[in-house]
């Protein structure tokens, strides 16, 4: 079972956002097939398509072995490429990381903020959307936790799509019976309100 959803409040002086992922299965063969990650993000924008922003993630992921993380990060933003059918955006910034492991380890410090959001048009109404977000610790560069997602959106009208999402998740420094990777892909009909 899978669920996402997304709230988005956008003026021309600023934005809110909000999103909210996760999936519950049965258990596997490399543990309980179990995450979640909620994500608030609120922007101040300026006239020369740049922005600053405020985050606050919080995730877990039981195949990780993550039995919650929790980054609050601030930034600044550019709008490499945007118009009607699509964008390319990047947000860079620093932020306060917690990391508890499923092993009762936890560890704090402070990690880069790397963030690619993009959507391109591709035949018809159809388009690829999706976003890389990278966090890098900053006092050893080789420990990194990374998440991307990208879809391919089919629109049946303007207020619900059909989506193909590929989802994959990364941490470098895990238990030793634990894979760095976590992927999935899923379908899933999608509505705005």
């Amino acid at each position: 079972l899978h669920y996402f959803a997304k709230f988005e409040k956008v003026t021309i002086e600023d934005g809110l956002h909000f999103e909210l992922f996760g999936r519950n299965g049965n258990d596997t063969a490399i543990g309980r097939n179990e995450s979640g990650n909620l994500k608030g993000r609120y922007c101040v924008k300026h006239q020369n398509k740049t922005w600053q922003f405020v985050e606050l993630k919080y995730d877990y992921n039981r195949v990780l072995g993550i039995h919650s993380h929790h980054n609050f990060s601030i930034g600044t933003g550019w709008d490499l490429l945007k118009n009607k059918n699509e964008y390319l955006l990047l947000s860079t910034g620093i932020g306060s990381d917690r990391l508890y492991r499923s092993n009762n380890q936890d560890s704090s410090f402070l990690t880069g903020v790397i963030i690619f959001d993009f959507k391109r048009k591709l035949f018809d109404s159809n388009y690829l959307e999706g976003n890389l977000n990278m966090y890098p610790r900053l006092n050893k560069m080789s420990n990194l936790k990374a998440d991307s997602r990208v879809s391919l959106v089919h629109p049946l009208n303007d207020k619900s799509s059909v989506k193909m999402t590929l989802q994959q998740n990364y941490l470098s420094e895990i238990a030793s019976n634990k894979s760095k990777f976590d992927r999935q892909f899923y379908m899933s009909y999608n509505h705005k309100f």
